[in-house]
């Protein structure tokens, strides 16, 4: 018979595909055991937080998320994962401390997805001018698509529309593969808008023909 710890560990390895198919609830139920039977890993914690959050169970993921952290503080992925459920509930003080935490701790190359979206968590706390710090800073480093896409949220939030249809053109081109980009709170104000109906298709059919990777 397997220990506890180890069940945990393989009821861990059998929700990434779960949680890559979609398969969210069955996830979820593997992920809760796997915590009961060993409270003590972080990493079971964290990806319950990710699996809750794909729920739209935020404050739980949160709460899981920061389990994660106070086991593991030096997780840089941890920060920024819970800086995303944070976001989530509107906590955007919170959230900007994890993202500057997170980047400040991360070894010298490319900040830019990170500094991008603490732009955005900045600029929902009203401290524009910070957002706007954080914004440049990231034209001077790499393009990303994670970094393009952060950015065009930030535009967006700053009413330009146009800037910010551009960029999101930039990080899908530059493989962007969230598909969940259409109810993407920050992009609200173009719900509608064709041109990101257009690459929301563009995004999911080639989603659709890419092999899942099931080696986290």
């Amino acid at each position: 018979d397997l220990t506890p710890a180890a069940r945990a560990l393989v009821l861990g390895w059998r929700a990434w595909p779960l949680l890559h198919t979609r398969s969210t609830a069955a996830a979820v139920a593997d992920l809760e055991e796997a915590v009961r039977l060993d409270p003590t890993n972080d990493n079971s914690l964290w990806v319950l937080g990710v699996g809750l959050r794909s729920a739209g169970r935020y404050a739980e993921a949160a709460e899981r998320q920061r389990a994660a952290v106070a086991l593991n503080p030096s997780h840089r992925a941890y920060q920024s994962g819970l800086a995303e459920s944070l976001i989530h509930l509107g906590q955007w003080e919170e959230a900007a401390a994890r993202l500057e935490r997170e980047c400040t701790e991360a070894p010298l190359g490319n900040c830019a997805a990170r500094e991008a979206a603490q732009a955005v968590v900045l600029q929902r706390a009203r401290r524009a001018a910070e957002a706007a710090a954080a914004a440049r800073r990231v034209a001077s480093q790499r393009e990303t698509a994670l970094g393009d896409y952060a950015l065009a949220c930030y535009r967006l939030l700053r009413h330009e529309r146009i800037e910010a249809l551009r960029l999101l053109g930039k990080a899908v081109a530059l493989g962007y593969e969230d598909r969940e980009m259409t109810e993407d709170l920050n992009l609200k104000a173009l719900s509608d808008d064709p041109q990101l109906q257009a690459l929301a298709s563009r995004l999911k059919q080639r989603l659709e023909s890419k092999p899942i990777d099931l080696s986290r």
